[in-house]
């Protein structure tokens, strides 16, 4: 924030100016049409009506899907191109597991891949099943547990995923990690408004606009990686080539798209 007095760059949430030493009033600026000096309550921008940049702390009940996510913490639903855009609110819901931490407010999707777009084999011995594993597409659909799963397992997707570059706010969020599928399906169906169903065994390209629908988050027309198993010797993954989920061989090279609980 800016102090009123003599414009120097202060903290976020100060009482007095470390410059001036001036009393700090806290005003918004709407990053939509740009009109300033918006008293710090405000919820909605008095030129053009946009939803203003929140606070999380303060406002979670107003965070929805398709929110831009940042990296002090907060949230909007139009772009600020003053703050650093980390991620998209994909989902609502966090898991049991993460609850349990705290992280009750929703999900996010990274903007790029992990590691510039690089390519990994899924995770360790090809022929070991080292995390939960399910072999029907039904259930597979089901599992949103990839927090879980990318703590079980240090190598490979798991890995990049992790060591993922954009800076998350400290201690708010889950960290990033590699979504199982059930967590695509949200990501799909939520940002893509493409309806995966049941009985569809993971495809989705009959949305025949299915790729212009996903096009603004940057995928490749590569395999992404999901966290589940099927099998000993296959994992799920998302096929951005062909348009459906399906199992992949894990010593077969795919790209990480990361997510994070917040």
């Amino acid at each position: 924030m800016k102090c009123n007095s003599c414009g120097g760059i202060i903290l976020d949430g100060s009482k007095f100016c470390m410059y001036c030493g001036c009393e700090a009033r806290m005003e918004l600026s709407c990053s939509h049409c740009g009109f300033k000096a918006i008293p710090s309550e405000a919820l909605f921008c008095p030129a053009c009506g946009m939803r203003l940049t929140l606070k999380v702390d303060d406002y979670w009940d107003n965070l929805k899907i398709g929110d831009y996510y940042y990296s002090d913490g907060s949230f909007s639903t139009h772009l600020d191109q003053s703050k650093t855009c980390v991620g998209i609110v994909y989902s609502l819901e966090t898991t049991v597991e993460e609850k349990k931490h705290g992280w009750t407010h929703g999900q996010i999707v990274a903007l790029e891949d992990a590691g510039g777009g690089g390519r990994y084999p899924w995770a360790g011995s090809w022929g070991a099943l080292l995390a939960a594993h399910v072999d029907k597409w039904r259930d597979a659909r089901r599992d949103k547990n990839g927090y879980l799963y990318s703590n079980s397992i240090k190598y490979g997707a798991f890995a990049a995923a992790r060591s993922y570059l954009a800076l998350l706010p400290l201690g708010k969020t889950s960290g990033w990690y590699l979504p199982s599928v059930g967590q695509w399906v949200a990501m799909i169906e939520n940002l893509g408004q493409i309806s995966i169903p049941e009985d569809s065994f993971g495809r989705f390209d009959g949305d025949k606009n299915w790729r212009s629908k996903l096009e603004f988050l940057k995928f490749s027309t590569d395999v992404y990686w999901t966290s589940l198993q099927k099998g000993s010797l296959y994992s799920w993954c998302v096929n951005m080539n062909g348009g459906n989920i399906t199992p992949y061989g894990k010593s077969s090279l795919g790209k990480v798209r990361p997510i994070s609980a917040i």
